[in-house]
């Protein structure tokens, strides 16, 4: 099953950063294509992330969260 909403794939990237800690935005991409999202879907889901502040990018291209565990729940 190919996953399609930017929401959902949003949340994985999300999930996937908390769990692992700073994460380079290609191996983000590659675990979010593990589980059958397609690339510019992936990419995009990681942008929505960074662009309404759940995860930052950094300029070296790693992924980190912005919120903490509790906050994440709220």
């Amino acid at each position: 099953m190919t996953i399609l909403s930017l929401r959902a794939v949003r949340q994985h990237a999300e999930r996937y950063v908390r769990q692992h800690g700073p994460t380079p935005r290609a191996e983000l991409v590659k675990a979010l294509e593990a589980i059958d999202v397609p690339h510019d879907r992936a990419d995009a889901g990681i942008r929505l992330a960074c662009t309404i502040g759940r995860l930052a990018d950094t300029p070296a291209g790693i992924a980190i969260p912005t919120l903490d565990e509790g906050m994440a729940a709220a």
